[in-house]
């Protein structure tokens, strides 16, 4: 046991401090009845502090919140507008290629239709010597010409040549197996000149 005054350990039973001297006051071996109820009723108390604290506490009211869909909302398909095209009006430059085409493909059709046909000789020069129509005839020379499709036929008073003959514009080539003879066509006089070898001979539509 522990002395009250200065806590000497001093032997059980003395009456005395050895130390300071001090009266020991005996304790009792029995246990004290008085204690467990205490702690009982504070216990008993905490118990019921503890049951009204949880009967006063109210669980707070769970509120869902409302859940809005959002609208759906189909999506506006817009057509796409073809871009326009730029409309380009023909050039004047092509307009006249045009114009000029189509005028050469008349003339070749108007020289070549216009160069068929029959004729007869009415002047011949060899070496600048020129022989007219009307001496032609005193002479008795005569010659004739005659182109018909792709063909020409010339005859004269001695020999006769047959041949191809082909009309561009104004320009007659007639092909032969003894050559060709190349001449120009007269749209208004009517007349094809061919000239060869310091030859020139002057044929007149009949």
């Amino acid at each position: 046991m522990y002395c009250q005054s200065c806590g000497t350990n001093v032997t059980d039973g003395a009456s005395s401090c050895p130390f300071c001297g001090a009266a020991i006051m005996q304790q009792s071996s029995q246990p004290d009845v008085a204690q467990p109820r205490f702690q009982l009723n504070n216990s008993q108390s905490a118990n019921q502090q503890s049951a009204n604290q949880q009967s006063s506490y109210r669980q707070p009211a769970y509120q869902q919140s409302a859940y809005q869909q959002p609208a759906y909302q189909q999506p506006v398909y817009v057509t796409p507008t073809p871009a326009k095209k730029t409309k380009i009006g023909a050039s004047p430059i092509v307009i006249g290629l045009l114009v000029i085409g189509f005028l050469l493909l008349a003339a070749m059709f108007v020289f070549s239709a216009a160069a068929k046909g029959e004729y007869e000789l009415i002047s011949l020069s060899n070496n600048g010597v020129e022989l007219d129509e009307a001496t032609l005839k005193n002479y008795g020379y005569s010659a004739t010409l005659e182109i018909h499709g792709n063909n020409f036929v010339l005859d004269d008073d001695d020999e006769r040549f047959e041949g191809e003959a082909h009309v561009t514009y104004n320009r007659v080539k007639l092909e032969a197996d003894d050559g060709v003879i190349n001449g120009k066509f007269n749209i208004i006089k009517k007349t094809i000149t061919f000239e060869r070898n310091g030859l020139k001979l002057v044929f007149r539509k009949k």
